[in-house]
């Protein structure tokens, strides 16, 4: 599955149109547990996604009408896929002055049904399956922080002055 070299590991994942729009890698390092002498993080994990983009789910709608409108005017407007592909659509006629008016720009539908899909899983830290690496010296650790917090921590005591106004 995966080809190590050193400092390297590469994998390939076979891509497949269930995917879309993407999917999410979650990636953990650990060092070996005898590996206490360096100063690197015993664990290094991330997510990271992977767009996917099925070029089938594409619509490309070609639209044939007059340029300019009049009022009381018929129309003849016709609406095709230029792959013949079948679609759904909507028509509707606004004044491009209003549009003007908001900046209103015509949105891509595909854009919005393909969008990134949040991470819908949960993840977690394997810091309690490795810290055994470290047991001697996260117990120095934690005799050192021990020493310096003091036991008790002085707090000031809350003031409230209350006065009478009289206007």
């Amino acid at each position: 599955m995966g080809k190590n070299s050193k400092g390297e590991t590469t994998v390939s994942i076979p891509i497949t149109k269930e995917m879309t729009p993407n999917v999410y890698i979650n990636i953990s390092l650990l060092q070996p547990h005898a590996v206490t002498e360096n100063d690197l993080p015993i664990r290094l994990y991330g997510v990271i996604p992977i767009m996917v983009e099925d070029k089938t789910t594409i619509l490309e709608p070609q639209i044939s009408m007059p340029n300019v409108l009049r009022p009381e005017q018929n129309i003849t407007i016709k609406v095709s896929e230029k792959n013949n592909k079948a679609m759904t659509y909507t028509v509707a006629l606004v004044d491009e002055g209003l549009l003007d008016l908001t900046r209103f720009k015509t949105p891509n539908g595909w854009d919005e049904f393909y969008a990134r899909e949040a991470l819908g899983v949960k993840t977690w830290d394997v810091f309690d399956d490795v810290i055994g690496a470290y047991t001697e010296a996260s117990t120095k650790c934690l005799k050192l922080v021990a020493m310096v917090l003091p036991q008790k921590a002085k707090r000031i005591k809350p003031t409230v002055l209350n006065q009478l106004l009289n206007f």
